[in-house]
């Protein structure tokens, strides 16, 4: 490349930064036009000029360079990227040493920073501050050290204007140089400083002594065990620990903000505003993430659009209890716990967060999990009953304030503790507490079905844990699953756990309030199975059989869901296995538009789906590719594709603490997925998590379900599974 070139190169690469930074302006989660734009300049048109501009830099490479650009998939992140980096020192962007070109998500700024990996892979859980921060002690010591370049006129500090991964990548930072929005036009000084950034990227790669991740990577993904209640002090302690030192102060920003917004727009707020405020009252830093899980499935999904729906009322009443004085405002949350028809979908948990804003010191936040948490620690004791209204609750924030002076809690950790201690007097059965808690009552929120067993919350930090996939990733599929379309289709070849994931997804949406029930389609299912139809029924005067409409199962799992507030899953296993078309009928319809009712052909009786009902498929590719499913069924599911990883298997094993078998079964594994190479095909890494891990076990394994597996999938190319035969024995016998 010429100087010529490569001038044009750089101002390239400027009129990319500015229009990068410019689409930040119009941010949202969801793949709008901009997003679809800036996605374009991110992971494509950017990394290749930056790589085309190290070309020209690097005749010789000081190291296996290699460019990526990350935005988000399904959901878009707010500071996006694009990073330099060493295939072999920093294989992921959670891992090594690497510069990077940071866009600040106000749009203000892009900074090339000097960074290193800030989340655990894996788990999309922050790094501890601490650890990141001595990690760059000692980068910055290295450079130093290193004497080859200096260090003038580099940042050590950089503002990206967000909360979330920003931080991390704010905490990360070794050295930065900013580039304004405004001061980018010219583009010279990006090659030079590019330049000058993988000299010092290289610096670190060559100097000794790194600090590691591996006390930071056992702390997140192996906590240490939780003290019993009987020891408080020590509880208490052990969860701080779990959320980290930022919870209390995210929680505050949250709740201010979310105080502006009922300040200003009380009493007049759009459907937007409203929802935003839900998503304010969940909003809290865990683990160096922010999330909005706080009180859910409270306040989000089908439960705040219910909350929300009609407007005007949410409207009047969040104006009443916000606006008037304390005394009349307590009456009216009265009105509201007495009576749940006043203020539908509200519950207690509505009123009483307006309360907790109005006054945290004196009120908390009432939720059936936090109420059974005081009764558990035995500081609460309340008869089983729906009556009480705003007596019942004073006595609760009351109990909930004692408990917090005591122990010296922040308001906005109180349920976190109350909470846990809910869930933690479950699991100790034999304890007197967990047995007065199963007696407490919801005096609102109580399930109707009170035979049917006690449901817990669910987080999606215990998802990720079980399912070994990235919380990030669970993260997105949630909130695709809380938005205008509630269907996903889980899909890949077998013994990828799509079922499993399926089901481990619905107890977490499902939470307390709501169920989960799971079906699986066969070639003989039938639309009178699934929605209603007519069954024989023998005359109780002894002769012939009449004919009666009866609701299939997922009519009746609809008539539970109707009406209540918690979020309810239906998992249809193997969806691909049945007539699709026969079996759903007008389900293609009513699915996408939950409002519209339509009458049914047995019953005659007007039909819908109700907006918390979510409804989650599997569908095995090896059986029938996702491109051959009727496209009006595809359209009105998301996509949430499951493929063999070995990234799942690699940490079931660190789980598992079976790291002295890893090795052979990762070898099988790897083996395998070559040697079949088909993404539909391939078959998963479960496959490979059973319990024995010798090269007998293995054996076993592969000689009774991958070998007649890949048989019928090989059943015109014998030569192609005689070959991997051989590897595989070879390898197994090897170890045996």
């Amino acid at each position: 490349m010429t100087t010529a070139d490569s001038n044009e190169n750089q101002r390239q690469l400027s009129h990319l930064f500015e229009e990068i930074l410019q689409l930040q302006l119009g941010w949202s989660r969801a793949n709008t036009p901009e997003m679809q734009r800036r996605g374009v300049l991110v992971r494509q048109e950017g990394p290749a000029l930056v790589r085309a501009q190290l070309e020209a830099l690097f005749r010789e490479p000081p190291f296996d360079l290699e460019v990526e650009g990350r935005d988000g998939t399904g959901l878009k992140t707010r500071v996006p990227w694009i990073r330099v980096y060493s295939k072999s020192r920093s294989p992921r962007a959670t891992d090594g040493w690497y510069a990077v070109f940071l866009f600040a998500f106000d749009g203000s700024a892009v900074y090339l920073s000097l960074n290193q990996g800030t989340t655990v892979p894996g788990q999309f859980t922050m790094r501890p501050p601490e650890q990141l921060y001595d990690r760059v002690n000692w980068a910055r010591t290295a450079l130093a050290a290193g004497g080859r370049h200096g260090l003038s006129g580099l940042l050590p500090k950089i503002d990206l204007a967000d909360e979330g991964l920003g931080r991390g990548y704010e905490r990360g930072n070794v050295f930065a140089i900013r580039y304004d929005r405004n001061s980018l036009s010219s583009g010279v000084r990006l090659g030079t400083d590019l330049e000058r950034m993988v000299a010092l990227l290289n610096v670190l790669y060559e100097a000794s002594g790194e600090p590691t991740w591996s006390d930071a990577v056992t702390e997140v993904a192996i906590p240490a065990p939780r003290p019993s209640l009987s020891d408080v002090p020590a509880f208490i302690a052990w969860i701080r620990q779990a959320y980290g030192p930022t919870l209390i102060n995210s929680r505050q920003t949250a709740e201010q903000q979310a105080r502006e917004l009922l300040n200003e727009f009380s009493g007049k707020m759009s459907a937007e505003q409203a929802l935003a405020l839900g998503e304010l009252f969940n909003t809290g830093e865990w683990g160096g993430v922010v999330r909005h899980n706080r009180f859910s499935p409270a306040f989000v999904g089908a439960a705040m659009q219910r909350l929300v729906d009609p407007l005007d009322k949410f409207n009047e009443w969040t104006d009443r209890v916000w606006r008037r004085p304390e005394d009349e405002a307590l009456q009216y949350v009265d009105e509201i716990l007495r009576d749940s028809q006043t203020f539908p979908g509200a519950g207690r948990s509505y009123p009483t967060m307006l309360m907790y804003l109005r006054d945290p010191a004196r009120y908390a936040m009432w939720l059936q999990i936090t109420h059974r948490g005081l009764v558990a620690l035995h500081r609460l004791t309340e008869p089983k009953n729906r009556g009480g209204g705003s007596e019942r609750y004073l006595r609760y924030c009351e109990a909930a304030r004692n408990f917090a002076e005591e122990f010296d809690l922040q308001p906005q950790e109180i349920d976190a503790v109350l909470a846990e201690a809910a869930r933690a007097a479950d699991e100790e059965s034999t304890s007197p507490a967990a047995e007065i808690a199963s007696l407490v009552a919801d005096s609102v929120d109580e399930p109707e079905d009170a035979g049917q067993a006690e449901r817990h919350e669910y987080p999606l930090a215990d998802v990720a844990a079980a399912t070994h996939l990235p919380q990030e990733q669970l993260e997105e599929w949630v909130a695709l699953l809380r938005g205008k379309k509630r269907q996903a289709l889980f899909y890949g070849p077998p013994g990828t756990g799509k079922t499993f994931v399926a089901e481990q997804l619905g107890r977490h949406l499902a939470g307390a309030t709501g169920e989960v029930e799971t079906v699986q389609f066969h070639p003989s299912f039938s639309y009178e199975d699934f929605l209603e139809g007519l069954r024989p029924e023998a005359k109780t005067d002894g002769g012939g059989v009449n004919y009666r409409v009866r609701p299939g199962v997922f009519k009746l799992f609809c008539d539970r869901a109707r009406d209540k507030d918690g979020t309810y899953v239906f998992i249809i296993d193997e969806i691909n296995r049945a007539e699709l078309g026969a079996v759903l009928g007008e389900l293609m319809l009513l699915l996408e538009y939950r409002g519209k009712r339509l009458v049914l052909p047995y019953s005659q009786e007007k039909f819908h789906v109700p907006d918390n009902v979510v409804v989650l498929a599997t569908m095995n590719t090896a059986d029938r590719s996702l491109a051959l499913v009727d496209f009006a069924l595809r359209r009105r599911f998301h996509a949430f594709e499951m493929r063999p990883s070995k990234h799942v298997l690699e940490s079931h094993f660190v789980v598992a603490d079976r790291g002295e078998q890893a090795d052979l079964v990762l070898k099988f594994f790897d083996i395998v997925q070559e040697g079949v190479n088909n993404d539909d095909f391939s078959p998963g890494h479960s496959y490979w998590m059973g319990e024995d891990g010798t090269a007998q076990g293995l054996y076993r394994v592969w000689r009774y379900e991958l070998l007649p597996y890949l048989a019928e999938y090989w059943f015109e190319h014998r030569s192609y599974l005689d070959e991997l035969d051989a590897r595989v024995t070879k390898l197994l016998s090897e170890e045996a």
